[in-house]
Formats: structure tokens, C-alpha cells, sequence
């Protein structure tokens, strides 16, 4: 599906993702590597995916960049300063 997302965010000077979402074996995943391939910097947050099973989320948050509450609150406030 083709979408103007990618427009949209590089309008709004976006160059970093963190998700989070329902299927981490699926769409999450997806969107993480069709993310990577455009250049993005992106990261899972833990703690705030799901997947069929607990151990498929654990597997999902160990092989991709992830971050957990505490990192992605210092790195959003590096921003914000």
C-alpha cells in the first residue's frame, strides 16, 4: 500500500520512530524494517508490543533496537531541551 507517510514526516523534520502496536511478529515488525530501509532511526518500545506469545514478543524486542520507558524518556527530553 502506498501511502504519503514518509512525506509527511520528513515535512515535520521526524527522523526517529519508536513503536509500539498489536502484532510485534507482524505489522509492528514490518514497519520497523520498511522504516530501517528508508532511513529512519527506529526503535520498539518494550513493554508496549504484543504477539500471539509472550515469548515471540520477548524474541521481537531482543533482535531489533528496542528501548525501554526510562530510555525513551531521556531521549525525548534530550529533544525537548
Amino acid at each position: 500500500m502506498k501511502t504519503n507517510l514518509k512525506e509527511i514526516l520528513n515535512e515535520q523534520g521526524v527522523n526517529t520512530l519508536f513503536l509500539c502496536g498489536l502484532s510485534a511478529t507482524g505489522c509492528v515488525l514490518a514497519t520497523y524494517f520498511g522504516a530501517q530501509e528508508r532511513d529512519y532511526n527506529v526503535f520498539m518500545v518494550e513493554g508496549a508490543l504484543l504477539s500471539p506469545s509472550a515469548e515471540h514478543t520477548e524474541t521481537i524486542e531482543r533482535i531489533v533496537d528496542s528501548v525501554g520507558w526510562s530510555g525513551l524518556e531521556l531521549m525525548l527530553k534530550a529533544v525537548t531541551q
